[in-house]
Order: structure tokens, then sequence, then C-alpha cells
């Protein structure tokens, strides 16, 4: 069918589209080939003509145009208008609805790359637990309850009392081996040299396994401590094996560190003696001996750790021990 211009109107054979076949190469729409449509053969584009003599260059036959920064074009070619784009092949300005080169049949519209899936998200840390609050206060805990053991330990070993049964209490050397049974405190008598005027600090306090009683020294009426004696007297002869003492003033931290402790005895019966380094902590310490069979028994004190504000020495428990 002829158009307005008396020339014949052609439609490509695979979509319908009008087209030109004399100007374009491929339906602008599905891309098909025009050749076999054209009224004349294409001309060859063999590229501009080199003078004789001159090398073939590799570079394209067309240059690409190259615009600066500034938006202007190096070469002298002008920018697309609106509406249009360049193929980046040939240079050839084609519609913008166009899918391929008018010229040379290049696919204008290239496929936007997919963007990859988003990374999952790490789950987020979980809510610090109240362990982890409890490790960290660990440290802390600790040195308060080790100052705290000092007092503890005794008060928990001495307060149970005289063991009438027969099982000593552990002291600070370790617990008593099978076979060793407690002197009832009951039977023993205890005496001392020097005893501070007030009623609650008497000797009998280091035989009623109570932490919460002590015996002092009348410290203020004596030059020293060292030669002071306590004297324990049993009922009947013992085959004396283990004794255990609580050093210093163990009703607390305070009352311990304001009075003298005991830093060596000298322990004697009868033709019997030996000596005991005390060390300056609160826990019950134990001397296990070999003094045969004994009446009495005096500790005797050779040296004192000093004490922060009273000059009376203390002692807060003595129990004795011997084999079943």
């Amino acid at each position: 069918m002829p158009d307005v211009t008396g020339r014949q109107s052609l439609t490509c054979p695979d979509c319908g589209t009008p087209v030109r076949p004399d100007r374009e190469r491929l339906c602008p729409k599905c891309g098909y080939l025009l050749a076999s449509l054209r009224t004349t053969p294409e001309p060859a584009d063999f590229g501009p003509q080199r003078t004789p003599g001159e090398k073939g260059e590799a570079t394209s036959v067309i240059p690409a145009r190259r615009p600066d920064p500034t938006g202007t074009v190096i070469d002298g070619a002008p920018l697309p208008g609106p509406g249009e784009v360049d193929c980046p092949r040939c240079r050839e300005r084609n519609p913008m609805e166009r899918v391929r080169c008018q010229r040379c049949g290049l696919e204008l519209r290239v496929p936007q790359a997919v963007a990859p899936p988003p990374l999952p998200m790490a789950p987020p840390a979980p809510p610090a637990r109240s362990g982890s609050l409890a490790r960290k206060l660990l440290p802390v805990a600790g040195a308060v309850v080790g100052a705290a053991a000092l007092i503890g330990v005794a008060v928990f070993l001495a307060g149970r009392g005289p063991d009438l049964d027969g099982d000593p209490p552990p002291g600070g050397g370790g617990a008593a081996p099978p076979g060793l049974v407690q002197v009832d405190p009951r039977s023993v008598r205890a005496s001392a040299s020097s005893t501070n005027p007030d009623r609650g600090f008497a000797v009998t306090n280091t035989l009623d396994g109570d932490a919460a009683t002590t015996w002092q020294s009348d410290g203020g009426r004596l030059r020293s401590n060292v030669g002071v004696r306590l004297t324990y007297q049993f009922a009947n002869p013992v085959q004396l094996t283990r004794i255990t003492l609580v050093n210093g003033d163990g009703r607390s931290p305070d009352d311990y560190a304001n009075n003298q402790r005991v830093k060596r005895l000298r322990l004697t019966s009868g033709s019997w003696s030996a000596r005991w380094n005390l060390d300056d902590r609160v826990e019950p310490q134990t001397l296990d001996v070999e003094a045969g069979s004994v009446s009495s028994l005096t500790l005797e004190v050779e040296s004192t750790y000093p004490g922060a504000r009273f000059k009376d020495l203390a002692v807060t428990e003595v129990a004795f021990y011997v084999r079943s």
C-alpha cells in the first residue's frame, strides 16, 4: 500500500510494525532483518579510505566521542539529545524506543544486572545472662567471703561445742585421723597466771566450744605477755595425742586485730616439753604430740603478735585429743 508520498509502505513480516527497509536494517520493534525488503542493495561500509602507503589501524572506524567532566565534546561531535541513544559500536544515533541499532543491528537495551540477594543478617547477640554478671562479680565476692571465712570457720567449728561422741572438729592442721576422741572439757580444770578482771574473759572460756567467748590476759598491768601461762588439769591421766587451738579474739575481725595473739608457746608436762609456733590467723591450728600419759599441761607464752589497740593477749579455744 502506497503512503502519502507515493512510496510503498512496508510492514515487518514478523511483527507487522511499519518499517523503512531502505533506511533501516532491522525492525525497530522485534529486530527482524529487513535486507530482503529493500529495493536497492545496501552499500558495504568499509570505513574511511587510506592514502597510498598508509598503514591500517586496529582502531574503530568511527572514533568514540569523549566528553570531559564539564560536558563538552572533545572530538567535536554533539552529545545525544533527549529521547536518543548512541550505539556503542557504530555511534549511530537511534531513537530511544529502538531495540537494536538501526545501522549495525547491535542490541541497544542491555539487560540490567541483577543485584545479588542481600546477605542474611547476623542474629542479634543474646542478652547477657545473670550468670555473666555473677562471673564478673565473683572475684570481688571471693575477696569478701575469704575475709569473712577467717572468722566464720572458727565460729562454726568452735561453736559446735564439746564433741562428747569422740569425733574432734577439724583444725588448722587437718581433720583428726580415725581413732582420736576429744577429752571431755567438763573434766578439765583451767587456770591462768594473768586474767583480765572483766568476768567475760575468764580462762574457762577456752574450754566452752564457743567462738563468741575468749580468754584475755590483764595486759595493761603486765610489762609483757611473755611468760604468761595457761594450765590445764585433767581429772584422770590421759594419753595426750593432739592439741587444737583457736588463736586470738575470734569474736570479730576488729577484736582479733586489736588484741595480741600467741606467736610461740612452750608446752610442758612433767619431764616432757615441746615448742609450738602459731600462725597469725583465726582458723583452728593443730599440733600432734606424743606426750604419753599426762595429768596436766602448761602452755607458756614465749612471743606474741602485737595488737592494734590493746596489750591484752587473747585465746579463744583449746581442745585436747587422745587415742580411743
